[in-house]
């Protein structure tokens, strides 16, 4: 799998080559932070058309549907936000590269094939129309997960579902699958719809859906805001005496910022200096132990 930077290079490439075409897939890249209908966000100075190929490394937000084509990537540093509910759609042929974010708090439905080596959000539950590649890559639905009949869920990487799984077509590779409310007490523990299960699918049993964190007796209720974040992230909950927190990085290993008490019981962490990406914070205390996921941009 090559990454993103080598497909700049290779679909610019493409591009020249392509001249005596009739018809002529221009790459477009992002500059700088900004809404996708605002021309200034563009290095094309315009809102990208299509056929052309968008490369997004800035934080770029878009509301209701996005149609594009033939390819979107979405590269790291990059983070792609869907602000309203909306169909994302591509033209045939084409498809939907996340290397750095694509996130919703919204209901997300994608007709594209969909490859995530980064991280997929979505808040709102998620339809998978075309299927999904997970390449190393995250995806996290809070409500229920479903993809377009026959298509293939499929690689290597983490699905965390809140609600139902309804997987219509073949799930296969090496994927770490949790769906926090399966309706079976023996794997597989999706909710139906599966026409092949392969045996390296790992089914996650952990009520906390982490990776690196063990479930604990009792899960303690935490939430963070904001998300994303920037500079600071604050964390609240029912924190009684001493609080241990455990900040993880989007691979499972142990990062270190700093994090203040503050009189009102809440904790803020400084994470300016943290890179871009999805990192998931354990705390434990007074024997309860609770998980919060954030984007850091």
């Amino acid at each position: 799998m090559q990454n993103s930077l080598v497909m700049i290079r290779t679909l610019a490439a493409a591009a020249v080559l392509a001249v005596s075409s009739p018809v002529i897939s221009q790459t477009i890249m992002s500059v700088q932070d900004g809404a996708w209908t605002d021309p200034a966000t563009w290095d094309c100075t315009c809102v990208p058309p299509i056929p052309s190929n968008v490369f997004v490394m800035h934080h770029v937000t878009f509301s209701g549907p996005l149609g594009f084509g033939p390819m979107l990537f979405v590269g790291p540093p990059g983070h792609l936000e869907q602000l309203s509910p909306g169909y994302i759609y591509c033209n045939p042929g084409g498809g939907l590269e996340v290397n750095g974010v694509l996130s919703t708090t919204n209901y997300l439905a994608t007709g594209c094939p969909l490859l995530i080596t980064g991280t997929v959000m979505a808040g709102g539950g998620l339809y998978a129309g075309l299927g999904v590649q997970l390449d190393g890559g995250t995806l996290l639905v809070t409500g229920n997960f479903s993809n377009g009949v026959g298509s293939a869920i499929d690689g290597m990487g983490q699905i965390c579902i809140t609600d139902s799984s309804n997987i219509q077509g073949p799930l296969t590779g090496s994927i770490d699958l949790c769906d926090l409310t399966p309706t079976t007490t023996t794997p597989p523990f999706v909710d139906g719809g599966a026409t092949f299960v392969a045996p390296t699918i790992t089914f996650c049993q952990n009520s906390l859906c982490a990776t690196g964190v063990k479930e604990g007796d009792t899960v303690l209720d935490v939430e963070a805001f904001p998300v994303p974040a920037s500079n600071e992230l604050t964390l609240t909950g029912a924190f009684h005496g001493k609080a241990e927190l455990l900040l993880h990085n989007a691979v499972g290993e142990l990062v270190q910022v700093p994090a203040h008490r503050q009189v009102d019981g809440r904790i803020v962490l400084q994470i300016d200096a943290l890179a871009q990406g999805l990192y998931l914070i354990e705390i434990r205390n007074n024997g309860l132990r609770g998980v919060v996921r954030f984007v850091k941009e």
